[in-house]
């Protein structure tokens, strides 16, 4: 179904109620998180190499410059398992999807806020040179809010934790009291200002969102009816068309052209002949309701709609809805201009004959609307490509020889 009303409304809503600015729709928030994590990949995969350095320059300076001889565990788990890790990440996580990076980062953070916990309480319980190495727990935050893309809700509760763990694993080592309470104090200083900055940072990024969905939505969406514009249709055809070549799974095209549509314009106004285009579009969204089905307005008084997956009966069977839904909705009109009606031009594609462009499909479907103007005003002429279960069926015979 042509979701472009529902999703620019929305939006819409977002930018004018800033206090919700966190509360999108389940769709809209996948979006976004796809969105983010496609825009956060570089940074991510960079810091890997960052953490990388820093744990190197961090093992140098302790065992050359500092002389504190890391335990062998410590060492043991950074070329074990850290520096092989962040390899790893930034080789594969360019493969995924952008939506599964943030949750990906998410479930490494913690990895991470535990790995570093670990190596801060085995430093400072060996009484390294460095007293009680917070340093290592305060670079985590600043990784952590700023450069994983984790979602600000899962950042805040992740940093919360590793603060929880490392003030809780101080007291169990024997730390003093007077330590662990500045050791406290530095990490919730650092991760309240995390906190704040990331906040203002995911508000700027989800009202930037929001903006470019609606500038996105306004670019192919016709303004009046807030349905697909030709443009947005074509684009939203060519995936449709990929969908249906990868699961064959044939495709229906119906494009209604209204007929003495000028008259209602001459006789009763342009605002009621705009309100005849809403009327109609209403009727289509009625019509066509599943989410890979499109809606068109292509421009004047014409309109599309595509059907994925539809058989010949529930193509016959849209085209009789639309005969009689269509002369329902413009009964006002009709009692002003009595000649008033639609042609209805229908091509119901095969998954084996399917053309591999949207331009091939609309050019039958144009030439067969054409038919149907050139047999009278309003007729419904109907053409198919491919097998169908009536063989017996001339191709391009109207519908109403076809038994609808």
């Amino acid at each position: 179904m042509n979701t472009s009303r529902e999703r620019l409304e929305e939006c819409r809503t977002q930018l004018d109620q800033p206090s919700a600015w966190w509360r999108f729709s389940p769709e809209l928030e996948l979006e976004f998180i796809r969105r983010t994590g496609q825009s956060f990949l570089p940074i991510a995969r960079s810091a890997f190499w960052a953490v990388i350095a820093l744990v190197l320059i961090v093992m140098l300076a302790d065992q050359w410059l500092l002389e504190a001889r890391l335990d062998a565990p410590v060492v043991a788990a950074m070329f074990g398992v850290e520096i092989p890790l962040m390899i790893g990440l930034y080789l594969f996580v360019g493969r995924l999807p952008g939506e599964t990076l943030p949750k990906l980062m998410a479930g490494v953070m913690a990895f991470q806020g535990l790995m570093f916990t670990w190596v801060a309480l085995q430093l400072a319980a060996a009484g390294d040179t460095v007293p009680y190495l917070y340093e290592i727990l305060v670079l985590y935050q600043f990784f952590l809010f700023f450069f994983t893309g984790v979602m600000f809700v899962p950042a805040v509760v992740l940093g919360a934790l590793c603060i929880a763990l490392a003030v809780a694993g101080y007291v169990a080592i024997g730390i003093d009291s007077v330590g662990v309470a500045r050791v406290a104090l530095f990490l919730l200083a650092t991760y309240g200002i995390g906190v704040v900055v990331r906040y203002l940072l995911e508000r700027i990024l989800r009202q930037d969102f929001l903006i470019r969905i609606v500038s996105e939505e306004a670019s192919r969406t016709d303004p009046l009816t807030s349905l697909l514009n030709r443009r947005g249709f074509e684009t939203g055809l060519s995936k449709l068309l990929g969908h249906a070549r990868r699961y064959q799974c044939p495709v229906g095209l119906l494009m209604i052209d209204l007929d003495n549509f000028k008259q209602v314009n001459d006789s009763m106004g342009h605002a009621e002949g705009d309100a005849l285009l809403v009327s109609v579009a209403g009727v289509l969204e009625t019509i066509a309701r599943r989410s890979l089905d499109l809606i068109s307005r292509s421009g004047g008084d014409e309109f599309v709609v595509a059907v994925y997956d539809a058989s010949e009966q529930s193509v016959k069977e849209i085209a009789d809805k639309l005969e009689s839904a269509l002369a329902e909705a413009s009964a006002r009109w009709t009692q002003s201009v009595p000649a008033l009606g639609a042609s209805v031009g229908a091509v119901w594609f095969a998954p084996a004959d399917t053309p591999a462009d949207t331009s091939a499909m609309l050019e039958v479907l144009d030439r067969t609307l054409y038919d149907a103007k050139r047999a009278g005003k309003g007729q419904v002429k109907y053409e198919r490509t491919g097998k169908w279960s009536n063989a017996d069926e001339l191709l391009g015979a109207p519908l109403d020889q076809a038994g609808v």
